[in-house]
């Protein structure tokens, strides 16, 4: 059965497998958790989620034998052989369920502006160096704007994007290895249930 939406969260939790459209061109097709961990590019990425992924405009460097990021102060290593290095402007994302509060110092501050209590979560929208991000803490973490908190952008969790054309620049994956991951977690996740006589 086809089903069209445009609620991505209606979208996330009632497909098996989701198609994204813009201006009548598919952007990308795939599993909902596919999509959400491994965006095609910039609108595909801003798209599933909520709230929304942080993208903001870098410059990739080489950083001894790997990768940098620099967004005016804000500086990410990035994974070693995840992404291809083929241009310099980029956009940067990370999920705000995706920046963790340290429990260090950090050499990353978030300046909180806003705090949103959301039941089993707290949503809060601050800045980085200057420059706009959301993230989402748990529901015990009390904040107050004007507060400023270590934060980490896990290098693992962060995603690169062509400024050009907005497509992801990442080491590919096959399908077959995207799925097989997949398919084991599916497999142990719903395994037939045992009726008691």
């Amino acid at each position: 059965m086809i089903f069209v939406t445009h609620d991505q969260v209606e979208a996330m939790t009632l497909g098996d497998r989701i198609v994204i459209m813009r201006d009548g061109w598919i952007q990308q097709a795939g599993r909902p958790l596919d999509l959400y961990d491994r965006p095609e590019n910039v609108f595909v990425a801003a798209f599933i989620g909520s709230p929304e992924m942080n993208l903001v405009e870098g410059e990739l460097l080489r950083d001894g034998g790997g990768l940098k990021v620099r967004s005016g102060e804000l500086q990410l290593g990035l994974q070693n052989g995840e992404f291809i290095e083929t241009e310099k402007s980029v956009t940067v994302g990370i999920r705000p369920e995706h920046i963790v509060r340290a429990e260090t110092a950090s050499d990353i501050e978030m300046i909180v502006s806003l705090v949103e209590q959301i039941g089993a979560q707290t949503y809060v929208l601050g800045t980085i160096f200057g420059q706009k991000f959301r993230a989402v803490f748990a529901r015990d973490d009390v904040l107050a704007a004007g507060d400023k908190i270590p934060v980490v952008l896990p290098a693992e969790r962060l995603h690169l994007f062509s400024r050009e054309n907005g497509k992801a620049l990442r080491q590919s994956k096959s399908i077959n290895e995207i799925n097989k991951g997949r398919e084991d977690h599916d497999q142990a996740q719903f395994k037939p249930m045992e009726v008691q006589g």
